[in-house]
C-alpha cells in the first residue's frame, strides 16, 4: 500500500493476535494500515505504541462496543467484550489513539442471524444517538464528536468531505444533540432490524442528511 498510496483496512479476527502480527508486518514493510472495529484494551495499546513509534496506522471504534455492552450473547465480530473494556476505549478516544467511529453496519436478514448464525449488527439507524450518548456522558464535546464521525474518516480516505469549508462537498447532517429518544424497530430504515438495542434510550438525533447539496433523509425545518 505504500507504493500505491492506498489504505489497507484490516478487520482483525481474532482481534488481538491478528492486530499484533499485522502491526509487526507494517513495521517491516511500511504501509498505511487502518485497524477496524477495535474493542479491546490490549489492541489499543499496540496501536498507541505503533503510532508513537512513527508508524502510519489509524483505527476506529464502533457504537456497539461502546454503548451499554451487556449483550455478550449477541454475535458480532469482534465480540462484545463487556463494560470493562469501555473506559479504555474512551481513553483511546481522548488521547487520540482512536481516529474515527465506524458503524460496522451489517444488515443481515433474520434468517441469516437466527438460522445461520452470521455475525453482524444493523447500526446505521442508531449509530449517532448511541455514540453521542457515550461522548456526552464522558465529557467528549460536539467538535470532537463531529471529527470522529466525519472529518477524520474523510481525511483517512482522502475525500474532500467532512467539514463545513469553502470548496468542500456539500455533505451535511442536521443533528439535534439534546434530543433523547428510544430506539424503535418500526422506525428503522435499514433493510434489516438485527440489533439488541431496541428500547434503549439514545441521545442526539439526526434530523436530516444532505449529500452533494441534495436532501436524502429527513426534514430541513
Amino acid at each position: 500500500s505504500e507504493k500505491y498510496g492506498f489504505v489497507l483496512a484490516d478487520h482483525c479476527e481474532p482481534e488481538y493476535p491478528n492486530a499484533r502480527d499485522h502491526i509487526k508486518l507494517l513495521g517491516d514493510i511500511g504501509a498505511k494500515l487502518h485497524i477496524c472495529h477495535v474493542s479491546r484494551r490490549d489492541t489499543l495499546r499496540l496501536i498507541r505504541h505503533a503510532k508513537r513509534s512513527g508508524q502510519s496506522i489509524t483505527c476506529e471504534v464502533t457504537p456497539h462496543h461502546l454503548f451499554v455492552v451487556d449483550e455478550e450473547y449477541y454475535k458480532v465480530n469482534p465480540p462484545m467484550c463487556g463494560k470493562g473494556e469501555v473506559p479504555y476505549l474512551i481513553e483511546g478516544i481522548l488521547d487520540g489513539t482512536v481516529d474515527c467511529f465506524g458503524t460496522d453496519h451489517a444488515p443481515h436478514s433474520e434468517e441469516d442471524k437466527l438460522i445461520y448464525g452470521k455475525p453482524g449488527i444493523s447500526n446505521i439507524d442508531h449509530a449517532a444517538g448511541m455514540l453521542w450518548a457515550v461522548c456526552h456522558a464522558n465529557g467528549i464535546g460536539l467538535m470532537k464528536f463531529s471529527e470522529l464521525m466525519s472529518k477524520n474518516a474523510a481525511a483517512l480516505l482522502g475525500l474532500n468531505r467532512g467539514m463545513l469549508s469553502p470548496g468542500m462537498e456539500a455533505d451535511l447532517v442536521l443533528f439535534a444533540p439534546d434530543e433523547e429518544w428510544v430506539a424503535e424497530e418500526s422506525a428503522m430504515r435499514s433493510r434489516s432490524h438485527n440489533t439488541p438495542f431496541i428500547g434503549r434510550m439514545l441521545r442526539g438525533r439526526v434530523k436530516a442528511t444532505i449529500i452533494g447539496g441534495k436532501k436524502k433523509y429527513g426534514e430541513l425545518c
